[in-house]
């Protein structure tokens, strides 16, 4: 019996330990293609996502992820895969080919909403439980999914212990089930994690979205007026606080930058070309 207890209270130790150093056991890439899988259904859920294929109004190309949410042509994915299309291109599992709308968006939750010319097509349904220690899934491509569990959950923001791939942006994050828990966002490589927001923020979803087709010109001067925008001060207030490092990264970035300018060490223009540069990275580890 006193075995038994210590066994118990090990087991329970390195439960403990996993939990804050960002590893898990579960976490583990399985072949697509691999049809045995007791509970989760790899056909549905390539059935459900899409390919995205994106060029920049600066003319750079690219691709990520999509979700289809209805059974009509809806999708939806992560804004900052759009946020500067000049042209964009989604493919299904099928290899079917279209030229999507962009409908409304959610700038600080980073989620967008598609349209394509498609009728009756698979889609998934929203789950309707996202806890701690669930078990999830996310397609990496036609070869392999992920597969792990979420190890943090606070106001609609998951983090899930499986570090995502490049181009997984956008995609979703299933159950059991084949139900959608969240759309990842981002991915931690420091701690390999992926952070994804839940349906439970898709209300967000209400901003017009306004195709850039220019570049923004750059500014010479030691203008900070953008440092005191009180739009963008209540947004970076609104995640002083987030678990996500990326976004803590870019708001100390975005500090450092106004002080140089400020200092007169930068100009506006140089110090834009720093933040856009450091953003996309972050965006698109």
């Amino acid at each position: 019996m006193v075995k038994s207890k210590r066994a118990v209270l090990l087991l329970l130790f390195a439960v403990f330990l996993m939990s804050f150093s960002g590893c898990s056991c579960i976490r583990k890439e399985i072949p697509a293609n691999q049809k045995n899988l007791k509970k989760f259904n790899v056909d549905f859920a390539q059935s459900v996502t899409y390919l995205l294929q994106v060029t920049t109004v600066d003319n750079k190309k690219g691709y990520a992820t999509a979700v289809a949410l209805n059974s009509n042509g809806k999708l939806i994915t992560a804004y900052h895969n759009i946020e500067r299309y000049k042209d964009i291109a989604v493919v299904s599992h099928n290899e079917k080919k279209y030229h999507p709308r962009v409908g409304k968006i959610s700038v600080e939750n980073d989620l967008a909403y598609l349209y394509i010319d498609a009728k009756k097509i698979s889609y998934v349904k929203k789950a309707n439980l996202v806890k701690l220690a669930q078990s999830v899934y996310m397609l990496g491509a036609k070869d392999f999914l992920l597969h792990g569990m979420i190890v943090n959950d606070k106001s609609g923001n998951i983090i899930v212990d499986f570090e995502a791939r490049r181009g997984m942006s956008g995609g979703g994050i299933f159950n059991d089930n084949g139900e959608l828990v969240a759309i990842l966002l981002d991915k931690d490589a420091l701690n390999h994690t992926t952070h994804g927001v839940t349906p439970k923020l898709f209300d967000t979803i209400n901003q017009p979205f306004h195709q850039k087709l220019d570049l923004q010109p750059l500014q010479s001067n030691y203008d900070t007026s953008y440092c005191h925008n009180k739009k963008d001060i209540a947004i970076w207030k609104k995640y002083q606080k987030s678990l996500n490092p990326n976004i803590q990264e870019l708001h100390a970035l975005f500090i450092g930058l106004c002080q140089k300018v400020k200092n007169r060490d930068l100009t506006t223009d140089m110090a834009q070309a720093i933040f856009e540069k450091e953003k996309y990275r972050l965006l698109n580890q």
